[in-house]
Formats: C-alpha cells, sequence, structure tokens
C-alpha cells in the first residue's frame, strides 16, 4: 500500500546528504528519490512506475499527480471533452476527485507488486498570478480582508522588508480573490481525501513576501488536519522550455543574500521540502540539457540544514532536462516529460508499424496488447531513472532503519 509522510520523512531523515557537522558526503554516497509523474491514463503510468519499484529487491519511488492530472482524473468539464448528452457532473470537487480516483489505483498496484515504499505525492498545485487572482473578483468580506492584511503584516514584521499600504491591500485582495481561494480549496481538499505523502504548493510565481502568507496560510490550513504530509514550497518559478530568460547565476554575496532567503522563507512556512531555481527548465526536449547551479544548490541546502537542524529535500523540477543530477543535494528528482515523449514515440512506432491492420480493423492491430507493451516500456525508462538515483534497490536496507 501506499505509505505517508511520516514514513516518507523518515526515508528522506536517512538518506540526508550531510553529516551532522554539516560536511557533505561524497556524490557516490548520497541518494536521491525519484519522483515520476503519472498522467492519464494512470493504468499505463501509474502501473508502469509501480512495476519499477518491484524491480530486484524494491526500490522507493514518488508518484505525482500535478494539480492538473488531478483535474482531469475528476473529469472535470474544463479538462475533457464530454458528449453532448452528458449530464452535469455531480462533484464537490474535481480535484479531490480525481486524487481519490488516483490513490486506489497506485494504491492497489502496490499492493499487487508488494512494494514497501512507494509513496504519492501531488505536484505544482498552481497557483493564479496576482492579477489572476485579483481580476477574478472578491469572495470576502471585510473582516476576512482585514484578516488577510494581517497575514500580509506579519511576514513584514518577520522579515523587516517595507510594503506600501496599497500593496498590502492588492494583496489581501488576492487572498480573498476567487481564483486564490478555489486554488485553496483544490489544495486543502486533496491533501484530505488522498493518501499523499507529499503536497507541493506551488505559489512561486507571486511577489515573494506575498509567496510567504500564502504559502504560510496553506500550510497552516493542512496542519488543522493532517500533521504527517509533508509540504514543498517554491520560492521562484522554474522556466519553461523556450523561455529567452537565461538563467542567472549569482556571486558570493549574492549567493548567501539568496540563501538567507530560503532560510527565512522555510522558517516563516514551516514547510519540509522546497523548489527553486537551478537552472532547470519545464518540459525540455529531447535533446536539450541544463547544467544545474551545483554551488548555488550547495549552498543553499547545507544553510537549511545547519540553520533549522533538519533536513529540507530540495524538489528538482525539470529533470528530464538535466545534464547531471546532483544526488543526494537534489532530494527529489522530478520526472514527466521524459514519460510522455516515450509513451507518444512508442504509439507513433506501432501505428506506422499496424498501420494497414488499424485501418482495415484487424483486431491484433487494435487491442489492449499496444497498452500492456507500452506499459512495458515505460516501467523500463522509469527503472533507468531509478538507477540514476543511486536508491535501486534500496528498499530492504531503508526498511531496516525505519
Amino acid at each position: 500500500m501506499l505509505k505517508n509522510g511520516i514514513i516518507l520523512r523518515k526515508v528522506f531523515d536517512e538518506i540526508c546528504p550531510f553529516t551532522e557537522n554539516g560536511e557533505l558526503l561524497s556524490k557516490e554516497e548520497r541518494i536521491t528519490l525519484l519522483a515520476s509523474n503519472a498522467n492519464k491514463p494512470m493504468e499505463i503510468q501509474g502501473l508502469a512506475f509501480v512495476m519499477a519499484s518491484a524491480v530486484g529487491q524494491h526500490s522507493p519511488q514518488i508518484i505525482q499527480m500535478s494539480h492538473s492530472c488531478c483535474k482531469i482524473m475528476g473529469n472535470d468539464p474544463k479538462k475533457i471533452s464530454l458528449i453532448d448528452e452528458t449530464g452535469k457532473i455531480t462533484t464537490s470537487n474535481y480535484c479531490a476527485d480525481g486524487v481519490r480516483t488516483g490513490s486506489l489505483l497506485l494504491d492497489a498496484y502496490t499492493e499487487q507488486f508488494g512494494t514497501e515504499l512507494v509513496f504519492l505525492a501531488l505536484d505544482h498545485f498552481t497557483s493564479p498570478t496576482l492579477e489572476q487572482g485579483i481580476n477574478s473578483g472578491t469572495k470576502g468580506n471585510e473582516d476576512q480582508k482585514n484578516k488577510a492584511k494581517k497575514k500580509i503584516e506579519n511576514v513584514i514584521e518577520f522579515t523587516g522588508k517595507q510594503l506600501e499600504e496599497e500593496e498590502i491591500n492588492r494583496f489581501a485582495d488576492y487572498m480573498v480573490s476567487k481564483k486564490y481561494l478555489q486554488f485553496r480549496e483544490d489544495f486543502v481538499e486533496s491533501v484530505k481525501v488522498g493518501k499523499a505523502a507529499w503536497a507541493m504548493v506551488d505559489s512561486g510565481v507571486l511577489p515573494p513576501l506575498l509567496n510567504f502568507a500564502v504559502t504560510k496560510e496553506i500550510v497552516d490550513d493542512v496542519r488543522e488536519f493532517d500533521e504527517s504530509v509533508m509540504i514543498e514550497a517554491e520560492f521562484n518559478a522554474t522556466g519553461s522550455s523556450g523561455d529567452e530568460e537565461k538563467y542567472e547565476f549569482l556571486q558570493e554575496k549574492e549567493l548567501e543574500k539568496f540563501a538567507d532567503e530560503i532560510v527565512s522563507f522555510v522558517k516563516y512556512t514551516k514547510t519540509d521540502g522546497i523548489a527553486y531555481e537551478i537552472g532547470m527548465k519545464h518540459a525540455a526536449k529531447q535533446d536539450e540539457k541544463h547544467e544545474p547551479d551545483i554551488k548555488k544548490l550547495e549552498l543553499t541546502q547545507r544553510k537549511l540544514f545547519q540553520e533549522l537542524g533538519r533536513y529540507i529535500p530540495f524538489a528538482q523540477h525539470g529533470g528530464t532536462g538535466a545534464a547531471e543530477l546532483e544526488t543526494g543535494l537534489v532530494g527529489k528528482n522530478n520526472i514527466n516529460t521524459k514519460y510522455l515523449v516515450n509513451g507518444a514515440q512508442f504509439l507513433l512506432e506501432h501505428c506506422k508499424k499496424e498501420e494497414k491492420g488499424i485501418l482495415t480493423g484487424e483486431k491484433k492491430s487494435c487491442g489492449v496488447d499496444i497498452y500492456t507493451r507500452m506499459t512495458a516500456e515505460e516501467a523500463k525508462t522509469c527503472l533507468e531513472k531509478i538507477k540514476e538515483t543511486n536508491s535501486y534497490g534500496l528498499e530492504p536496507k531503508i526498511l531496516g532503519k525505519i
């Protein structure tokens, strides 16, 4: 069965890349956990990932469902095509419904294959931008807005930063806006119904002080009913393939300042995992590679460990295009695009080979064997990514310690 955040935290504690004195272990000793994004059809990718974890002595793995995937799995009419005669889907929250469905499937697969350290994560629950929130109108009354203002003022007091009254009001308007409140509900309800061990509040697109307030508010919401789930926050957004903006490598003083800001952010929000820019890009094409900013990563992760007295795993977004995996310093390596590309290429080759049979309606060309073979191909790809992390066959050793 899927394991919870308490077990996942113990696993991360066991694979912490630093000694008690803050010294970094050698790269060969360091371990990362693979985080594979499952998309619809979950019966192909989710099953493939569990199969990969079950190879040999079994390997730990995080299987992720993104905000968008959850809505699709929950049959959100904005995400799927309905035929004209379809009645209204009755659900209180499409996103939470999707998590429930995905969790049940993954639970069944882990039980069938006997994997003991497979975890569900909710990935990229992305907040609306400041303008999107404000422009969506408000659902909050004056009392709620005043409470939101107080939360902004608490951040200002904690950080020592200055903010004009007009901007404080704009931030408060955002925190009572329709789109933000829907995003907040999606996240909280999805954590409630799923068996998620990890969940990501993706508000890195927001101005930093608003990000502080939003992340803390949502963490506090979740902690009212769930102390186990590890919550990841994003301090600034990872770019996407094709972006014109180039990654900027910071100098010494700027690096120190950045690391201090990340420590401050994690201290205030009480998050368990962190994402920030290190030069990766989402949706990297097949031959597109990006060099990780190892200096920034090591400095920031060590400072987090030393200042907070616990390991705060770094979640690497855009892992498909990483030129190398900096094991250990990257606690959780997210892979999505590679699986989507591999699956689509498999289908393309099948259709080329079986074109005549498909067009004439031959059962053997169109049958379920397509999908069982695709599952096997995706499992092989996943196994390759597990082996890159130094976590292959690690399950028995970890279970013996936790």
